[in-house]
Parts: structure tokens; C-alpha cells; sequence
């Protein structure tokens, strides 16, 4: 991200710098530009992200008039982004340059206004453990409804749910209850939804309750609460300074979306829902990865795929907690790397198999991940561990010919005993790249610089004895051409490599 700063931010200096204390209209509208546009660039970028950069731009203004309005211009930005979660950019700004100091709003009732909507709202941010709530039932039991024990919710952290706190009075509340009343028909999401009522009006309540939510229920549950005397100081811990107020919670605890209203719930539960089978790589998941991993790009390495997947799994889990967009982003690079071939796409295929789906079976649960991705992954571990660099060439026999500066010498070799330097190349007819592999092989053996030992595999297939099962036990012969260049006293020194070039 700093490079956007070297390009936005570079603008935003110019202007900070060159503006005096006095500020005219132009040299605002300037400013206001400058803020629209630095922050529509990172629009798509995490929360964390967006705190980082607005600190960066902050820092790069002079204190004083110029930083003030730019800081009350990304603040009011954040605080009405029509982008769920943006809001935390403005409890940021409100808590690291408001109220230290080191930018001012134009009066103090504005700062007021500010701390407020900070102290309201910090807590029940996207991405924050869900706070507690002690509430009551419509038989006046007082029980746990949100938090680590929830006892009145028999799926524990199995189920999403969604916190939907209202008022009898109020028309909005009706209307989105009426809104959420019609989702349940239409659909069938397994989440627990907790309908909070504000009000303090038993009879009110009772008949709200018959009334507005008399339907049959599905997959989901609904659990009713009050908190008559405000005990739970729930409007403090989710911002309830209105109704309706709507949240969607984790598994995990943490808030997934809020300021909801049904369609935007609707979206979510969608996206989060993670008994939807997910469908991996697709056409527009292969565009996008070949643009980021060209096939001829000698610069690319398994780092480089590597990288990449650290992002995801960073900008997904890390940040977001967003399990759901982490399998399909995961699942879609291993169905492309998996096709590839050559050391960059075969090791870091390995790596993304081992780190990002092996080693997390916390996210890859259900029937449909382990047919479709952790079995893909599994596999792909298991060739590239066949024969590995370093280790010991497997004891086994191959018809091959062997081609050297005195000629060609056809016969069963033992491949741990050959020469040091030796390329074995596991080939195919009417295979292109085999083809130019061969050329290349015989090229580099003219010129003194190799021994080269062909293995057609369509031969060893023909012959059908042992050997086509031996050489498929013992190396990664899923794609062809495969070539390995041994080592010192019978090791592997190199595979997946190429010959062409060199």
C-alpha cells in the first residue's frame, strides 16, 4: 500500500505544504479532492489498511488549519461511507487525533459528538468479539444470551446469529421485522436470531411478539429477550442510540456485518453461510491468477506464489476473519497451480496444499471442502514429497537411452547409480513441450554440458510389467515432461526444472 501513498499522498503533500494557515476556498476544494480521491483509491482495501494509509496522509499534513480540515474531511468520509465497517476509520480518527490534540474539529460540540459516537460504537465494531449481554426471557428468567456460555443457545458457536434489537414503537422496526418475516419464508438459513426488544412495555411486547413474529420456523431459531431496566448496558455495547439495530455474529464471536438492514443480512448469510458448496476454478479465478503467475516469467518462484497466499490468507483470516472467502480465494489457487507445471508452480502448489489447507482444519470442515479441495490438496503433497531434493534417488529400474558426446546407449538402467549431473527426462509422443525439452537436451549433450537420459513413458506403458508402477510409486509422473537432474553418491539434486533455455 505505500505505493499508492507514493502516488496520492504525494498529491495530498503538495497541497499541505503549499497551503498557508489561511485557507481560501480554492485551496479547500483542493484538499476535499485530494481526500475523496486517496480515499476512494483504497476503498477495497481491510480496515487496517485504511487506518494505516489516513495516518500516513494525517502525518504528512502540517498541524494546524490544514491538517484540521483534512482530518474533519476523512472523518466525515468514514463516518457516512456507505461501505459496511468504515465506521471504524472515524472511531480511530476520533481516538488518535481528535481527542489527543493533534487535530481539532471547529467546536467543541462536534468533538462531543465525535466521543460519543466512538464510546458507542468502538466495541461492537466489525471484527471485535461480540461484548456480552445478560438479558431476560418473556417467562423473566435472566440468562446469558450473547457471550461465552450463551446458555439459551443450544448450538453454541455452531450457528451465525444475528442480533436484532427494536422497538414496538417504532415504524422502521415494523417494517424490517415484516422485511426479516418474509426472509424466513423464502429461505432456510441454520442461524440463531436473537430479537432484542428496547422498550420497557410488557403488554406491548407480548403482543409484538404474537403478532409480528407468529410464523412457522425452519433451520432457524429465534430467541426473544428484554432488558427492561438497561442493565446490560446493551445500548452503550452496540451502539443502539436508534432502532433498529441489526448485527450479524460469527461462529467465533467477533462481528461479521452490522448496520444491517434484511437485504444486507440476506447478502451475508449468503456469503457466510459455509454449508453452501463453494465451485473452484472457475474462469474468471484462472484469468486472474495467470495475469498474477506468468508461465514464462523467469522471475517467478514458489515465494512469489507464496506471497500471494499469505495475503489471502492475511486480508481473509487475519483481518476480516472471513473463513468463506479463504476457501473459495485458497480453493481457486490450488485448482489453477495444480494444472501447472515447472518448479515455481509445483513447489508452491505444495505450500498452499500444506499451509493453507492441510494445516487448517479448523476452516476446511465440512464433506464438500474434503471431496473438493483437502483431497486436491492431500494429493498434490504427496507427489512433490516423491523423490525429494536432497534425498536419495529411489531404487528402481528403467528402459531408457542414454545420450552422451559418444553416442546413444539403449538399455534397463538403474537410475540410482547413475553419473552425477545426469538429466532424466520422463517423456511422452506427441507431446509439444516433451519435444522441446528433448531438443534442448540434445543440444546442451552436444555442446559437452550434460548426459541425458530419455525414459519414454508410452514404451514403459506398452511393456506392461512392473516398471510403470514402480516409476509411478517412486516419482511425480502426473505431468509430462518430468526431469530430474541427480546428485552427488545417487541423490536428487533437481526436478520439476527445465532444459529448454539453459
Amino acid at each position: 500500500m505505500r505505493l499508492l501513498g507514493k502516488v496520492l499522498a504525494a498529491a495530498m503533500s503538495m497541497v499541505c505544504t503549499t497551503v498557508h494557515a489561511q485557507l481560501d476556498s480554492a485551496r479547500t476544494a483542493a484538499l476535499d479532492r485530494n481526500v475523496e480521491a486517496y480515499a476512494k483509491a483504497i476503498e477495497a482495501e481491510s480496515i487496517a489498511t485504511k487506518i494505516e494509509e489516513v495516518d500516513f496522509m494525517l502525518s504528512s499534513c502540517d498541524a494546524g488549519d490544514v491538517r484540521n480540515h483534512v482530518a474533519i474531511k476523512a472523518y466525515d468520509y468514514y463516518l457516512n461511507s456507505p461501505v459496511m465497517g468504515d465506521e471504524s476509520v472515524a472511531v480511530h480518527l476520533t481516538d488518535s487525533w481528535f481527542v489527543p490534540g493533534k487535530a481539532s474539529f471547529t467546536n467543541d460540540i462536534d468533538l462531543m459528538n465525535a466521543r460519543i459516537y466512538a464510546e458507542f460504537n468502538r466495541r461492537s465494531l466489525i471484527g471485535c468479539p461480540a461484548p456480552s449481554l445478560r438479558l431476560r426471557t418473556p417467562e423473566d428468567v435472566e440468562v446469558e444470551a450473547l457471550g461465552l456460555r450463551a446458555d439459551s443457545l443450544a448450538g453454541g458457536n455452531k450457528r451465525l446469529r444475528v442480533l436484532f434489537l427494536y422497538d414496538t414503537d417504532c415504524s422502521k422496526c415494523q417494517m424490517e421485522t415484516i422485511l426479516l418475516r418474509s426472509m424466513f419464508r423464502q429461505t432456510d438459513y441454520p442461524i440463531d436470531f436473537l430479537a432484542v426488544y428496547t422498550g420497557s412495555n410488557k403488554d406491548a411486547w407480548d403482543r409484538y411478539r404474537a403478532g409480528q413474529f407468529a410464523f412457522e420456523q425452519g433451520a432457524e431459531r429465534i430467541y426473544h429477550y428484554w432488558d427492561p431496566e438497561i442493565t446490560s448496558d446493551f445500548q452503550r455495547k452496540y451502539g443502539v442510540l436508534q432502532t433498529p439495530r441489526m448485527l450479524l455474529i460469527a461462529k467465533d464471536g467477533t462481528v461479521l456485518g452490522r448496520n444491517l438492514d434484511t437485504q444486507a443480512l440476506m447478502s451475508l448469510l449468503e456469503i457466510y453461510s459455509t454449508d453452501r458448496p463453494l465451485d473452484y476454478g472457475g474462469k474468471q479465478s484462472i484469468e486472474m491468477f495467470s495475469a498474477l503467475f506468468p508461465e514464462n516469467d523467469p522471475k517467478m518462484t514458489a515465494d512469489s506464489i507464496s506471497k500471494v497466499a499469505d495475503y489471502i490468507a492475511r486480508r481473509t483470516l487475519s483481518e476480516t476473519r472471513d473463513t468463506v472467502n479463504f476457501r473459495q480465494l485458497t480453493g481457486d489457487l490450488l485448482y489453477y497451480l495444480s494444472g501447472k507445471r515447472g518448479e515455481a508452480f509445483s513447489y508452491g502448489a505444495d505450500r498452499v496444499a500444506r499451509t493453507m489447507v492441510l494445516d487448517r482444519p479448523d476452516v476446511w470442515t465440512s464433506q464438500d471442502d474434503s471431496l473438493k479441495v483437502v483431497g486436491l490438496a492431500r494429493m498434490l503433497s504427496d507427489l512433490v514429497a516423491k523423490a525429494p531434493v536432497g534425498g536419495k534417488i529411489p531404487d528402481v529400474r528403467a528402459h531408457g537411452t542414454m545420450i552422451t558426446l559418444k553416442g546413444e546407449t539403449s538399455k534397463v538402467w538403474k537410475l540410482r547409480r547413475l553419473r552425477q549431473g545426469t538429466f532424466v527426462l520422463f517423456h511422452t509422443k506427441g507431446c509439444q513441450i516433451c519435444q522441446a525439452e528433448i531438443a534442448s537436451g540434445r543440444r546442451l549433450v552436444s555442446e559437452g554440458r550434460a548426459r541425458l537420459l530419455l525414459i519414454d513413458m508410452d514404451e514403459v506403458y506398452d511393456r506392461a510389467d512392473q516398471e510403470m508402477e514402480s516409476l509411478m510409486d517412486a516419482f511425480d509422473l502426473s505431468s509430462l515432461p518430468f526431469l530430474l537432474e541427480t546428485g552427488r553418491k545417487g541423490t536428487v539434486a533437481r526436478k520439476y526444472s527445465s532444459l529448454v533455455g539453459k
